[in-house]
């Protein structure tokens, strides 16, 4: 079944899957060698093109390839530590098929919706939210309990 789709990759002698020691390598040069090192048992579909690297929140970077639809968020060593002991929780505050309040925010203005969280996060992570009355899923940074933020 599933051999049409996974012939022509294996004839073509690509690799399925991203290659990790890569990305530490664009990590460790970005970070000035303060990026935790990804975990080796990852095992990510190969991105067509070279994955987005940026800066992400809470002192972190996110690594993120839209045509194989993944994305990571790596931990920086020396990191600022955050006083508010629900931020470091290591227990999620949005659930899965939880009604959150979305907040998309631009320059000037904020727009607010209703959705569903479709993954569970913790504060600064990003989650599948999708919108009952479009169907559309974006992604969406947690930014407390039951709310989640997209900037512009």
């Amino acid at each position: 079944m599933y051999a049409p789709i996974l012939l022509p990759l294996l004839l073509a002698g690509q690799p399925l899957f991203e290659d990790l020691s890569a990305l530490d390598q664009r990590l460790a040069e970005m970070s000035g060698n303060r990026a935790i090192p990804l975990d080796k048992r990852l095992r990510l579909a190969r991105c067509p093109s070279p994955a987005q690297i940026e800066s992400g929140p809470q002192g972190s970077l996110a690594i993120r390839c839209i045509p194989a639809g993944w994305q990571l968020r790596v931990a920086l060593s020396g990191a600022r530590e955050t006083a508010d002991p629900a931020e470091r929780s290591s227990l999620p505050i949005v659930h899965r098929g939880e009604t959150v309040h979305v907040a998309i925010v631009g320059n000037d203005f904020t727009l607010s919706y209703s959705g569903v969280a479709t993954e569970a996060g913790r504060k600064g992570d990003p989650v599948r939210v999708r919108f009952p009355t479009s169907g559309k899923v974006l992604v969406a940074t947690v930014s407390g309990p039951g709310k989640v933020m997209i900037e512009d």
